[in-house]
């Protein structure tokens, strides 16, 4: 489950922790033949769960930034990349700019679109390459002069 999960969205390798920590989420709140169709989460609350809020891993959402946290022309959301749920009810949320996981009650996922791995890690790549452009035209300049 963890590899579809990872596969699906082509979210990378390094999100196996999440994965499967969401996959385990999921399964407790799953029935079982062993607990006669209960879920483990109702054999242990008495209690059963709800699914409404699952959304699916690895889909782009935006996530409500604060009004103390932003000026008066900055945008009301961050993109960000859909990790799994918290035990406080909210959502993990991986920030594409910081790199780190946070969590919030205030999003909207866009479970039919996922963030562009490849053309990212492509851009890099040809970012990358670009000081060696700028090194081989300041060696022709002093050449020159």
């Amino acid at each position: 489950m963890v590899r579809s999960m990872l596969k699906g969205k082509s979210v990378p390798s390094k999100f196996w922790g999440e994965a499967t920590v969401t996959t385990t989420y999921i399964l407790n709140k799953c029935p079982t033949k062993k607990l006669s169709g209960m879920t483990p989460e109702e054999k242990w609350s008495g209690k059963k769960p709800s699914v409404d809020h699952f959304r699916i891993f690895g889909s782009l959402c935006y996530v409500h930034l604060l009004d103390q946290k932003r000026k008066k022309l900055d945008d009301k959301a961050q993109q960000m990349l859909l990790v799994g749920c918290h035990s406080t009810g909210g959502y993990k949320q991986y920030n594409l700019d910081t790199k780190k996981v946070v969590v919030s009650r205030d999003v909207t996922c866009i479970e039919n679109e996922s963030w562009k791995w490849k053309v990212v890690e492509e851009n890099v790549r040809v970012s990358d390459d670009l000081p060696l452009i700028d090194e081989l035209e300041d060696e022709l300049y002093n050449e020159l002069n």
